[in-house]
Formats: structure tokens, C-alpha cells, sequence
């Protein structure tokens, strides 16, 4: 009898050791089964802020090579719209590339990051998407294909690059496309149980892109989850061939609407929400020939864009920012330029990047964006100052504005 009971207190205790163990082997395995995590200072799974690059692929650069802790929203630029068929296209040639962009960016490092399929650019021709949008017909064609582009190709989102609509129609048929497209992501989503496709535009840097030709500001805050603000190239050498002229000047205390600050306020005085815009930040400068080597400020004649110059990425601006070229900082524009001989270029260094990432936060806006990591220097010098700009106290912001 005293056997028995011994027998069958030394079976219970098995047992519940038994399952101990199986708790313990279970909550194991689904600990192994989670994505690695980067380390805590990136804090990217719970990073609400866009902190975004684009990519393009006309400038070479493997993207694989793209640090992968400097970003949450990745944009692959650009895939065209077919002007027969208006179904999106990639660039012939470089299809391997875009097919295979998530998988290249996605890493231990950084599980978390968001691709997007970009489409149009500077480069595409503006009428298409003028005749796209004109009918009912060719924007289901073009909204269709280019579902099934990001759905193939394991992309998170779609970002409109339409530079630019110009005429009220256009802008009337931007507004239907916009409606269209997202009530499309979200029937797709509800039909198939996926997440829905995220959906941006990349727009001008003012709400009004002529003075009586505004954007169709509902319809793009009802359709898109945010806009990209393409705060530069306010000024060019194209565009002012005869001044030299800060290409993305956050103020401006001549003419305060070529300014950054004017251009955002536009947008949310149009009633666009601040947490619905991302603001641009180029990684390039624009290049002048001075008429009087002596005469090299800020709006010095000049007589067009240095050949080869322009634009130019700021790693080649960095190679020759050194004796005999001067560089300096106006802290009325923020922004920077260099001089040598005759050439002058704006920019924006490390400095100027964080003052804007500062005006940003304090501004309420929900993140920034690089146009494009491929021009940033092989240490990833503004990357790296945008990152963490955006992540510093205000007062260190302050601080170093001054």
C-alpha cells in the first residue's frame, strides 16, 4: 500500500514536470519562429515615422547595397505606363531587378522594411498620364495592372510620379484616378484577405502647382495614406539660368513662396493634415557657371548649368569641397553652396539636412524621404543624419540650427 502511494505521488510529479517542460520547449520554438529583430536604438518595428529612400535604377547602384538600418519605406523608381495599353511596365532591360527589389532589400537587420513600386518620374512622358486618366476605360487598365505588378512582385505599396498634372482637367482627372485606384487596393484586399496595398503620390512642393491650379485636395487626402512632398528643385539652372539660386531653400527672405516652409504650409493650409506629409530631401545639387568668379554669393549672375555638373550627387560634391573651393552655409535660406573658379553649386550637407528634419518635427509632418540614396557618400554621411535628426530632442535641434 505505501508502495502504491509512493508510486503514484513520484507519477504525478513526472507529469508535471512533463509538462513544465513541454511549456518551456514550446515557448522556445515560437521564440525561434519570430523574425531576428535589429537592436533596440532602431526601434524600426514600431516606427511610425516614414524614414524613406528611393532608389533608382538608372543610376547603377545594387540594391543590395542599400544600408538597410537607415530606412522603414523603400521606393523602387521607376516602372512606366505602356501608352497603348496603359498597363505598368518595368524598364526593359532591368526587369530581374524590380522583380526581385523586396527580396534584395529584406534582411535580418531590417524584416521590417516597406517596399514600393514608383511609377512615372521626371522622365516619363506627362501626356500619358494625362490620356490614362481621361477615361474611365484605361485608368481600370492601368489601376488592374498595376495591382497585379505589386501583388507578383511582393511589393508593400504604389506611389504615383506624375510631374506634372497642368492644365484643371488633369487635375479633375488625378482626383477620379486617385478615388478609383484606392477603392480598387481595397476591394482587392477584402476579396483576397491580404493587408491592402499602401498607396502615395509623389507631389509638388506646394499645394497649387500655378497659382490657380491647385491639386485635387480631397480626393488625395481620402484616397492616398500619405504624400511625398518633393521639396527641391525649387530653383534649377534651367529654370533660373541667369541667378544663382538655392535649389531647395527651406526660407526664402526675398520671395517667401520659393521656399520649402511656404510650399508645406500651402498643402496644409488646402487642408491636408501635417501628419499626412513627408517631406523630400535631395541627396544632389545643381550647378551654375558664374559670370565673375569674384562676384559667388547667392543670386550672382550667372549664365546656365556647368556641363557634366548637373545635377550632381553629393558624393562627388564632397570629393570637391576642398581647397581651392570654398563652401559656406546661409542660414536665411538654409542651405549650402560651394564655389570654384567659375563654378557654383547648391546643396544640402549634413547640417542643412538635419536643420530641415528638425522643421519637419516641430512642423508635425510624418517623416521624410531621399531623392535618392544612390547620390549619398559610401559611409551613408546624410542617411545617417536624417535617421538620426529625426530621432533627437528638439532641443538638440535647436541647438544645432544656431
Amino acid at each position: 500500500m505505501m508502495r502504491s502511494k509512493y508510486s503514484l505521488v513520484l507519477l504525478l510529479l513526472l507529469s508535471i514536470i512533463g509538462v513544465v517542460l513541454l511549456s518551456t520547449t514550446a515557448s522556445l520554438a515560437d521564440h525561434h519562429q519570430q523574425p531576428s529583430k535589429p537592436g533596440p536604438s532602431l526601434n524600426l518595428a514600431n516606427d511610425h515615422a516614414v524614414k524613406a529612400g528611393y532608389w533608382y535604377y538608372q543610376s547603377g547602384f545594387p540594391v543590395a547595397s542599400i544600408s538597410p538600418t537607415l530606412f522603414n519605406h523603400l521606393f523602387a523608381a521607376f516602372a512606366y505606363v505602356n501608352d497603348t495599353t496603359y498597363e505598368v511596365t518595368f524598364p526593359p532591360g532591368y526587369e530581374g531587378i524590380f522583380q526581385n527589389f523586396t527580396k534584395a532589400v529584406h534582411c535580418s537587420q531590417n524584416p521590417y522594411i516597406k517596399t514600393f513600386l514608383s511609377i512615372g518620374g521626371e522622365a516619363s512622358n506627362p501626356s500619358i498620364f494625362a490620356s490614362m486618366t481621361s477615361s474611365s476605360s484605361s485608368r481600370e487598365a492601368f489601376i488592374n495592372s498595376s495591382i497585379d505588378v505589386a501583388r507578383t512582385n511582393f511589393y508593400f505599396g504604389l506611389s504615383l510620379n506624375w510631374q506634372y498634372p497642368y492644365t484643371s482637367d488633369e487635375m479633375t482627372n488625378l482626383g477620379l484616378l486617385l478615388t478609383e485606384w484606392r477603392a480598387a487596393l481595397e476591394e482587392e484586399a477584402n476579396r483576397t484577405g491580404y493587408d491592402r496595398l499602401l498607396l502615395t503620390a509623389d507631389v509638388f512642393y506646394s499645394s497649387y502647382f500655378w497659382p490657380s491650379l491647385e491639386y485635387p485636395i480631397q480626393e488625395i487626402v481620402d484616397s492616398l495614406d500619405w504624400i511625398n512632398v518633393m521639396a527641391y528643385d525649387i530653383h534649377t539652372p534651367i529654370s533660373s539660368p541667369n541667378l544663382t539660386e538655392p535649389p531647395a531653400p527651406f526660407n526664402n527672405p526675398l520671395i517667401s513662396r520659393f521656399s520649402i516652409e511656404y510650399g508645406v504650409g500651402a498643402w496644409i493650409s488646402s487642408g491636408v493634415p501635417r501628419n499626412f506629409i513627408v517631406l523630400g530631401l535631395p541627396f544632389y545639387g545643381r550647378s551654375w557657371i558664374l559670370v565673375n568668379e569674384n562676384n559667388h554669393e547667392i543670386l550672382s549672375p550667372a549664365r546656365g548649368p556647368v556641363p557634366g555638373l548637373d545635377p550632381i550627387s553629393y558624393s562627388k560634391i564632397v570629393t570637391i569641397k576642398i581647397p581651392p573651393a570654398v563652401a559656406k552655409y546661409d542660414p536665411a535660406y538654409v542651405t549650402n553652396y560651394l564655389y570654384n573658379g567659375s563654378t557654383w553649386i547648391g546643396y544640402d550637407d549634413t547640417h542643412t539636412i538635419s536643420i530641415k528634419i528638425g522643421h519637419a518635427k516641430l512642423m508635425g509632418l510624418h517623416g521624410y524621404f531621399a531623392w535618392h540614396v544612390d547620390d549619398d557618400t559610401a559611409d551613408w554621411a546624410l542617411s545617417t543624419a536624417a535617421f538620426h535628426a529625426w530621432d533627437a530632442d528638439d532641443h538638440e535641434f535647436l541647438l544645432g540650427s544656431a
